[in-house]
């Protein structure tokens, strides 16, 4: 952690992070990294430390239950707040979304506004994401970062902006999967 975050700029988000105490899962780990460029992630690809833990998981698979899952996003609204690392306990939501056929557009197009609204209104917002699967068109997700989960439930989850895109989703959303998680170590701010 501490080698990406001062050696590396093009790593612009990297924490780990697991599922909260309240939930079911008691070994799933999340990483959320964010890149600058695909060459940003070759580089920290190639670091020692990568390098040696990719070593690991092939030397000594019962470490892992199953292999891991990777979503290749491409995030297309987001914004983060500076003061986000200052957050030693932050409330983290993980979405996958899934869209009838052809309907992403329209669904992209509310996240949109949602951003910007929570953007603008909602401080205890600490970061707000929303991207686009690059590997399943019906798939978006979201990273959602809050100061607490008391600020998720009755601040955003009752705001103006997430009440209009739910009604705009009626009909075209299939799918909803939420992970709760807690930092264990990392950055989300660079």
């Amino acid at each position: 952690m501490q080698n990406a975050h001062a050696n590396e700029p093009g790593v612009t988000k990297y924490l780990i992070t697991i599922p909260q105490t309240d939930a079911n899962d008691s070994t799933s780990v999340y990483m959320i990294e964010a890149y600058a460029s695909q060459s940003a992630l070759d580089s920290h690809i190639a670091t020692p430390q990568v390098q040696a833990l990719l070593t690991l998981f092939k030397t000594e698979p019962s470490l892992l239950a199953e292999p891991p899952k990777v979503y290749p996003l491409k995030p297309f609204t987001s914004f983060t707040r500076p003061e986000i690392d200052a957050h030693s306990d932050p409330y983290i939501v993980f979405g996958i979304l899934t869209y009838k056929a052809g309907s992403t557009g329209k669904a992209a197009e509310g996240w949109k506004r949602v951003c910007v609204a929570t953007e603008a209104n909602e401080k205890g917002t600490l970061s707000y994401n929303v991207a686009e699967n690059t590997e399943e068109e019906r798939v978006l997700s979201t990273l959602e970062i809050y100061e607490s989960k008391e600020y998720l439930w009755k601040v955003h989850a009752k705001s103006e902006a997430v009440s209009t895109n739910k009604k705009m989703n009626i009909g075209i959303r299939e799918g909803l999967d939420l992970a709760f998680l807690r930092k264990v170590e990392g950055y989300l701010f660079k």
